[in-house]
């Protein structure tokens, strides 16, 4: 009797394992068949018009197995339930969990594109190229999207690069400083030099005096001076009938008289004596031991920029560092100084190109003319005589479409002239 009851309870615990294997199998099955089911549900609650809980159901089906597929129905469920939150959230996931899924970041480019957050849009493609995600069509959008430009002036007369916040800009009897949202900052002067620094020249009061970018005086002269530039560290270049001098902060002469002089960059200016120009520092000192026939200055009154001078001993511009020593004997017949970037507009056999600060050659001398790089773009010229901007491969991103054109700022600001006059574009 015992040997009987030994067994049925042997069969029975035998019953009972079998029965618990086959229900974990079951619940596994179950689980594993759980995401489609979720699915399903999903799809049937979308042609209820039940989207808020479609959206439930793909999300628990996607906490189960996560699929390139599930996360795009997810975007669309949100997009059928004008969730645009949902939507747009949805496609980053969707790029982060599978960064090399190239639709995902289309749709989310085009949505961005469709609603104007052109911020946006540029983000998702810079994001797809990282990722190697993308191609020609999303490429060309980039580009679109990424140099868009807007008029952000009125016209003026003439106008200049932005130096940090401010720009000189000419009106019809006067000049002024505007601002990156084009207010006028210090008021209207009979003169003014641009905007290098924060201590300004300006015609006030019948004679050339010194101003904060607060419009306040910042230090007075007794010098009679013809002409004035902004300071540049502690010094301010001037002109007086006996010469060009610099100005130390108590308004006293420390350097000069020159025949000729440019203001102060990167601690270097270029000083002419009977035509003879070097280089030297702010203590007056010069800077190598090469004397020159001509060195470039550029509008805003600098010869350097960048670290590089571009200087002539008679057979055309060479290229120089900071130092004085010679980078690279390029011999070009004419150069724009760097600006902000690395790239410097050079002309060679008629043509402009872009150079970078070695001296190598970047882009062929091929353009009517050429202002060096800013904010990553050069404004060029066409045999037309029509001004657009290129990137540093070459490719034109803003049309030729102006009369003349000058360099981005940091900031995204540039001068151009159309038949109306100079007014500022801003890229973005």
């Amino acid at each position: 009797m015992k040997k009987i009851i030994v067994i049925v309870l042997i069969v029975v615990l035998l019953v009972i394992a079998v029965v618990s294997a086959l229900a974990t199998v079951s619940q596994n099955v179950s689980y594993n068949n759980s995401a489609n089911v979720y699915m399903k549900y999903a799809e049937d609650q979308i042609k209820l018009g039940g989207y808020g809980s479609a959206i439930d159901y793909i999300k628990a089906a996607i906490k189960v197995e996560a699929t390139a597929e599930r996360y795009y129905r997810l975007a669309e469920v949100y997009k059928l339930a004008g969730n645009s939150k949902g939507y747009t959230e949805t496609l980053t996931q969707l790029t982060s969990a599978f960064p090399k899924e190239k639709e995902a970041y289309r749709a989310l480019a085009n949505y961005y594109y469709d609603t104007l957050a052109y911020k946006d849009c540029v983000k998702t493609l810079q994001a797809a190229n990282a990722a190697g995600a993308i191609d020609a069509e999303m490429t060309n959008q980039y580009y679109e999207v990424a140099y868009r430009v807007n008029v952000v002036s009125a016209v003026f007369k003439e106008a200049h690069r932005f130096y940090g916040s401010l720009a000189l800009v000419v009106l019809d009897d006067s000049v002024c400083y505007v601002n990156t949202s084009m207010q006028n900052r210090l008021g209207n002067f009979a003169d003014a030099s641009p905007a290098g620094s924060s201590v300004l020249a300006v015609y006030l009061d019948d004679h050339w005096c010194f101003i904060n970018d607060s419009g306040l005086k910042y230090v007075e002269t007794d010098m009679a001076l013809e002409r004035a530039w902004s300071y540049s560290g502690n010094l301010a270049l001037v002109k007086t009938a006996q010469g060009y001098y610099y100005l130390n902060n108590h308004g006293t002469a420390s350097l000069g008289p020159y025949t000729n002089a440019c203001s102060f960059y990167d601690g270097v200016a270029a000083v002419s004596v009977e035509g003879v120009w070097q280089l030297i520092n702010t203590a007056g000192q010069p800077i190598g031991e090469t004397k020159f026939q001509q060195v470039l200055i550029n509008e805003d009154n600098y010869c350097s920029c960048g670290g590089v001078i571009f200087a002539s001993t008679g057979n055309g511009y060479d290229m120089y560092g900071t130092d004085g020593k010679l980078i690279a004997a390029t011999g070009f017949e004419d150069a724009e100084t760097f600006f902000t970037d690395d790239y410097a507009a050079v002309k060679r056999d008629g043509k402009w190109g872009f150079v970078d600060k070695t001296g190598k050659m970047i882009l062929e001398p091929q353009f009517a003319g050429a202002r060096s790089f800013g904010h990553s773009v050069g404004a060029v010229c066409n045999d037309a005589g029509l001004w657009g901007f290129i990137t540093k491969s070459g490719r034109v991103v803003i049309d030729y479409q102006y009369e003349d054109a000058k360099a981005f700022s940091t900031s995204g600001y540039a001068p151009i002239k159309t038949s109306a006059g100079w007014m500022y574009i801003r890229i973005g």
